[in-house]
């Protein structure tokens, strides 16, 4: 219930901050789906299925020309079946909120170099079906702080090119699992900085904003 409030109290701060800035959209949306079949020659059976989907939506406020403010939300579902005599099937979802502060440190025709910091709070839960028997699995709590520069190419006035720098970064996870009467904690602290992995595609991503 806390971080349900929490939740709701960060989207509505964000909604009534800068109601007569510019506003910017972004995100992504994923769905996937898997399966198989075998067949020796007089029967045929299904093999292991996955259906999964993954919705990020961002909304951004531009307070002034080198500030802006935004949420980013997160939701995700993910179903795996493996069928046979007895069917088993496993069950996830998480929800998650993330507002960001970001600060453009340097611009020059359409080109700029931001920072920006994350704050985020997501849940997540799980349930098991064997048979005819479902057992909830752990509950999960996930509260992180990040930091990050990133570039931005402007391609129109109204849309922009992005990309966050992997290879400089800082960041805290804490985790929280919780089973029955169970409960685990964890924590950590990341930071990275260096030029050996500048052009590594896993720290290169590119992504992009629609202004309004």
């Amino acid at each position: 219930m806390k971080a349900s409030r929490i939740i709701l109290i960060a989207m509505f701060s964000f909604l009534c901050a800068g109601l007569s800035a510019q506003t910017f959209i972004g995100g992504n949306f994923r769905i996937n789906a898997s399966g198989n079949k075998t067949s020796d020659g007089s029967s045929t059976s299904d093999g292991p299925t996955t259906f999964g989907v993954n919705v990020t939506p961002t909304i951004g406020k531009f307070l002034s020309e080198k500030v802006a403010i935004g949420v980013g939300l997160n939701f995700e579902y993910t179903d795996s079946k493996t069928h046979g005599s007895i069917e088993t099937e496993s069950v996830s979802t998480t929800i998650g909120v993330t507002p960001f502060l970001r600060y453009y440190a340097y611009k020059t025709g359409k080109f700029s170099i931001f920072g920006q910091a994350n704050v985020g709070a997501s849940l997540g839960s799980s349930k098991a079906t064997v048979g005819t028997t479902t057992n909830d699995g752990p509950k999960n709590t996930n509260l992180y702080f990040n930091i990050f520069p990133g570039m931005a190419y402007d391609i129109t006035e109204k849309i922009s090119l992005e990309t966050s720098l992997g290879f400089l970064s800082a960041g805290y996870n804490y985790s929280i699992s919780k089973s029955g009467s169970d409960k685990a904690t964890s924590s950590s602290l990341n930071v990275g900085a260096g030029t050996g992995n500048i052009l590594n595609i896993g720290n290169l991503t590119i992504g992009a904003i629609i202004k309004f």
